[in-house]
């Protein structure tokens, strides 16, 4: 009986090896075939360049080929390299667009050579697009949000956007207004909105100009100012340049995105609250491991099921598409270390300087 058992065993055993493989498209030696095709915008972000090295790594790592593309910026420039990249064979196209509005005509053109597409961080609008893997920036406005008001001793809240993309200025507001209203409802208190606006164009000088009127007309309407929450760290730290004006800054929460080092050290000063980032390691090598198996044919539901991320959509205007959301990180004073450092943005000297403050 044991010595039947035993066969049985080892007559199952490649068989669920094989069908374990067969469910999950795992990198493997055969990948050595394969190449992707990367369009970027441009490669100005420090955030990209951070995942870039992970997305990068893992292509080294299993052999695949990644021919790079940058545009400088320029929609048609990145059109006529997709239609190069495609006319090359890529097995699939990951895509930062230039203008999310206008890039579908890349999409297209790689459908009818049966390429998928990935887009990348910024979602390519009004087309039927394979899937989408960004930083989840609802997210990323609830996390902030509600951050500051558990701060707050109480007071209204000013929003300030930044209009560099309406459509995840929209998704980051949508966040921080959820959590405004679970707060509500938790605490039994409304929390007055003074101000809520996207600020365009991003330049200093508009947002210093900004951020003045809006505090100028909460300040004459009587408004006691309970959290201020801005989009990105170069807003939050004009929202400090004014108040610092008014007198000591550090009394009204504020929080930014983006985890600029600069951020980081007001943060680690007390003149700003919180910031966020999304872990360059863990969106490099997403957005590696979901195009591989975009490349391989398995279904973008199957991807983002196997590589363990909700089940989650984002409509782009004209569909529902699979979305890869990768969770933010919130950055406070106490977590400096296990979160920018420990996750390689920054060495504890560019934050601290000479000696680490405790």
């Amino acid at each position: 009986m044991n010595i039947v058992r035993r066969t049985i065993i080892i007559f199952l055993i490649p068989i669920l090896l094989l069908l374990n493989s067969c469910a999950s498209y795992q990198e493997s030696a055969s990948l050595e075939r394969m190449s992707i095709g990367l369009l970027l915008a441009n490669t100005d972000g420090v955030r990209w360049d951070r995942d870039e090295g992970y997305f990068m790594a893992k292509a080294d790592e299993f052999g695949v080929e990644v021919l790079t593309r940058v545009a400088g910026c320029d929609q048609e420039e990145q059109n006529r390299q997709a239609r190069e990249l495609i006319g090359e064979g890529v097995g699939v196209l990951v895509v930062f667009p230039v203008k999310p509005e206008s890039a579908g005509v890349i999409v297209e053109r790689a459908h009818e050579s049966d390429i998928p597409v990935l887009a990348y961080d910024n979602m390519i609008r009004d087309v039927e697009l394979d899937l989408y893997v960004a930083p989840d920036r609802e997210l990323s406005g609830y996390l902030q949000a509600w951050a500051l008001l558990d701060r707050s001793t109480g007071g209204g809240s000013i929003i300030f956007g930044s209009l560099e993309d309406p459509w995840c200025a929209r998704l980051i507001n949508q966040g921080q207004l959820r959590a405004v209203k679970e707060w509500e409802e938790r605490e039994g208190e409304i929390i007055p909105i003074l101000h809520d606006s996207v600020i365009s164009p991003p330049t200093v000088d508009f947002i210093r100009r900004l951020v003045e009127k809006a505090l100028k007309v909460t300040s004459r309407q009587g408004e006691e100012i309970g959290t201020i929450m801005a989009s990105d760290d170069l807003i939050a730290f004009e929202v400090i340049e004014v108040l610092k004006d008014e007198g000591p800054v550090g009394m009204v929460p504020i929080g930014g995105m983006g985890a600029t080092v600069a951020g980081c050290r007001r943060i680690i000063h007390g003149t700003q609250a919180v910031t966020l980032y999304t872990p360059p390691r863990e969106i490099g090598v997403a957005v590696f491991r979901a195009a591989v198996r975009l490349a391989g044919g398995v279904d973008p539901e199957e991807i983002i099921e196997v590589l363990k991320y909700p089940e989650r959509t984002v409509n782009n205007g004209s569909e529902e598409v699979p979305a890869l959301l990768v969770a933010p990180v919130i950055v406070t004073r106490s977590n400096m270390i296990e979160t920018v450092v420990m996750d390689g943005l920054y060495t504890v000297e560019e934050i601290y300087g000479s000696g680490r403050a405790e």
